[in-house]
């Protein structure tokens, strides 16, 4: 508890100067309801028994005066609490978003998108509804508490004593059975993650789906994670009801103390009709903040492990930041040296991996699927430092380096070609300052104007996710993007996988062109790109078997031949 209230204050205290003209509403607020039970035992044992007319008109300009500024100063009051609320989910939201785009790979590879997609826009907004509930609940219901307990106790000790003594039996009960919602609420946001991800995941590969005929069994698989999800809730709401219930019978008990005693007192000339009204109305106003007040209890079991997932996030490492006066500005070589890695599941991606690469030249990467080849690109882009033995770039290690300095000197084109829901323009730039000119230069070696321009809006048409490009066409356009950058590394999986002959000897010609002042490295079991490679290191089980030129190999009963002959087949 005291860990949550601290974290509270941390996100509250920023917003101090609306939070205290938001507690002056509040303060206002309660005073303007505290005023009508008192001009209520007024108005009966004062103004009704001398008839005066004066002093009617002084009780009911008052009440009337306090009804009318109860909307006013709860209309402001929550105006003020709620602009705080956004303020929170924004912060949050960004904090969330910015910790997991700066986060290394390994979070990724233990994370799926749609369980970070749940936690940064539901949790973001739990918080702040909490903190704003926190404010516009907590504080105002404590000083209406106070306030109402006081006038109380002016109009009768006694009954205000019983009164307390059966809500103190109620808060026992309430705290004990408050305690089982901390578990409940994590499994309902879990199951709320694996809602998110089912509809991601399915979405995302509704061509596959609809190809296989699996429609039937995805929506099996989803009924039951939302059938999960139903009877985490229904036992939450139960647990809900069942404090309602106990709530009811408490103030059942206690209206009926407040009317009973106070009946029985009237009887005794101790206490007056009116002081019995007010009572009554003191108590039908006590009811509601009380119950507000035991909910937020219920709502601070809730949060515990949404403030925890939050903070899983705001606290995630971040990769290695850029060093000053440590940028590449030139190539030597590239060596890995005894280099063997595991990912997080602790699969051996790459096992004692040596090799050495020059500052120019084409060189290819080979293997059957699952070898490591991309683990070593991976490695290379300083996606990964979690690595044992030597990456050296130019005779300094990788690792003192940062990590965006390494990427920008690389050019990648991943074999899942990824283009974001931006202009083609944008797409290409990527938020570099390029020139048109260069990028039409570009576009045209790619033979992709004549594309680019039959679409309406040209260079400005959105790239849609399943429309308006081909696969090739994609393909060609990520080529595109790494090729404007102008680095000192080219990195290509499986550059041609999409193209057909003639843009794949297009392509071929621009990697040999390329080749003659950069380095050029290629993922691929393409003969005719294999063919141009100075040397192939060939990858099985993440350790390299064979190294040479493609002729050199070849000449050989190698395990690239056998290989190859595999391939072929296929």
């Amino acid at each position: 508890m005291k860990k949550i209230l601290n974290n509270v204050w941390e996100v509250a205290k920023k917003y101090k100067g609306k939070e205290l003209i938001g507690l002056i509403f509040t303060i206002l607020y309660t005073v303007a309801i505290f005023i009508s039970p008192m001009v209520s035992r007024y108005l009966i044992d004062s103004v009704i028994p001398s008839n005066s007319i004066y002093k009617l008109k002084i009780g009911i300009l008052i009440f009337f005066g306090g009804c009318i500024c109860q909307p006013i100063f709860g209309y402001l009051k929550n105006r003020v609490f709620m602009g705080i609320s956004e303020n929170i989910t924004i912060m949050f939201r960004e904090k969330m978003f910015n910790k997991v785009i700066d986060a290394p790979m390994e979070f990724f590879d233990g994370c799926s998108n749609g369980a970070i997609v749940s936690r940064i826009s539901n949790d973001g907004r739990s918080v702040s509804e909490f903190i704003t509930n926190f404010f516009v609940v907590v504080v105002k219901n404590i000083v209406l508490i106070i306030m109402i307990i006081i006038g109380m106790l002016m109009l009768s000790k006694e009954i205000t004593l019983m009164v307390i003594f059966l809500y103190v039996i109620y808060f026992f009960i309430n705290w004990k059975i408050s305690r089982k919602f901390n578990p409940m609420s994590k499994s309902i946001q879990e199951s709320y993650d694996q809602i998110c991800i089912k509809i991601n995941r399915s979405v995302g590969s509704i061509n596959t789906i609809k190809a296989f005929n699996q429609e039937e069994k995805v929506k099996r698989e989803f009924k039951e994670i939302i059938e999960k999800n139903y009877t985490n809730n229904l036992k939450f709401r139960k647990l809900s009801m069942l404090m309602n219930s106990i709530s009811n019978g408490i103030m059942i008990a206690s209206l009926s103390i407040v009317y009973g005693m106070g009946s029985l007192l009237v009887m005794d000339g101790k206490i007056t009709i009116g002081t019995v009204v007010a009572m009554g109305l003191y108590f039908q106003l006590l009811v509601q903040p009380i119950y507000e007040l035991l909910n937020s209890n219920i709502d601070i079991h809730t949060i515990v492990p949404i403030f925890n997932r939050i903070n899983e996030y705001i606290n995630l490492k971040t990769e290695r930041a850029n060093k000053e006066n440590n940028e590449l500005s030139f190539l030597k070589e590239i060596e890995f040296k005894n280099v063997s890695f595991k990912y997080n599941n602790g699969s051996q991606a790459i096992n004692n991996i040596n090799f050495k690469l020059p500052s120019k030249g084409i060189f290819a990467i080979v293997g059957d699927s699952g070898a490591g080849k991309s683990s070593l690109i991976k490695l290379l882009s300083a996606f990964y430092d979690s690595y044992q033995g030597e990456i050296k770039i130019n005779e300094k290690e990788l690792k003192e380096y940062g990590a965006k300095d390494i990427r920008k000197v690389i050019s990648l084109v991943s074999q899942d070609i990824e283009l974001v829901n931006e202009s083609i323009k944008n797409n290409i730039k990527m938020g570099r300052d390029i020139k048109d000119s260069k990028i039409k230069e570009v576009v045209k070696s790619l033979s992709l104007e004549k594309t680019i321009e039959k679409l309406e809006l040209g260079y400005d048409t959105i790239v849609n996710e399943r429309a308006n490009l081909s696969g090739g066409e994609k393909q060609r356009l990520s080529i595109a993007r790494a090729l404007v950058k102008e680095s000192l590394i080219y990195i290509f999986d499986e550059p041609t996988a999409a193209l057909d002959t003639i843009n794949e000897k297009r392509v071929k010609d621009i990697l040999e062109e390329l080749s003659k002042e950069r380095l050029v490295i290629i993922i691929t079991h393409n003969l005719s790109l294999l063919n141009k490679a100075q040397c192939i290191y060939t990858i099985k089980q993440g350790e390299i078997v064979e190294e040479g030129d493609y002729e050199y190999l070849t000449k050989k009963d190698s395990y690239f031949s056998k290989l190859m002959k595999e391939l072929s087949k296929k």
